[in-house]
């Protein structure tokens, strides 16, 4: 449809490396193809406060959950602060400060990221969902990985997404035991979530 129209009536032009299309913080890059990443730079805030923290992590823009390690460790920072029942405009201390600064700067890494938009190979011939999880005393998560290969035994193994039970109230360190069913709990996710249809056809067989 596009090459119908003449090039000077596109609103974008997909061949040039510099066009790129951007939904608040997620860039498309139409010519590669890829995802990538905007983070704005607030680490001159004049006064950090919790709000402040909050606001800015709702910034991070990550509708396909591909950013989940990172959104997650701002959630910790964030969970601390409601333990120590910090205010909402009472500014943070010095090491609070310091250790979200610390934080805001190691998100500059993120515009380095690009993930490809299309998983697959040409000419595959067969689809494996990977599918991992793990847990640990401050949180837990899975990941899903697609992996392509070809009749030239060529493969590719491209991140999907995470997966996440957003309907965990869970608070507070986890011991041993929680940590076992947690990550018990994870893979019966993953697999229910990602595996479902191939576990329908498997027991019509």
């Amino acid at each position: 449809m596009l090459q119908e129209l003449p090039y000077e009536a596109q609103e974008y032009h997909f061949d040039r490396d510099e066009e790129k299309v951007k939904t608040l913080g997620l860039i498309w890059n139409p010519k590669h193809d890829t995802f990538e990443f905007s983070v704005s730079d607030t680490t001159n805030n004049s006064e950090w406060t919790k709000r402040s923290i909050l606001s800015h992590i709702a910034r991070i823009f990550d509708p396909m959950c591909l950013l989940g390690p990172v959104i997650v460790t701002a959630k910790l920072f964030m969970k601390t602060l409601w333990l120590v029942k910090r205010d909402w405009d009472q500014p943070l201390l010095e090491n609070e400060i310091r250790n979200w600064k610390k934080f805001v700067f190691s998100l500059k890494a993120l515009q380095g990221i690009k993930v490809q938009r299309f998983v697959l190979i040409e000419n595959y011939k067969s689809l494996e969902l990977n599918g991992f999880s793990d847990a640990s005393e401050k949180a837990f998560g899975a990941a899903i990985y697609l992996r392509c290969t070809n009749s030239s035994e060529q493969s590719s193994m491209r991140f999907s997404r995470n997966a996440k039970n957003p309907h965990c109230k869970r608070t507070g360190p986890l011991i041993s035991e929680e940590l076992t069913d947690a990550e018990q709990c994870l893979v019966r996710m993953v697999q229910v979530r990602e595996f479902s249809d191939d576990f329908k056809k498997a027991q019509l067989k």
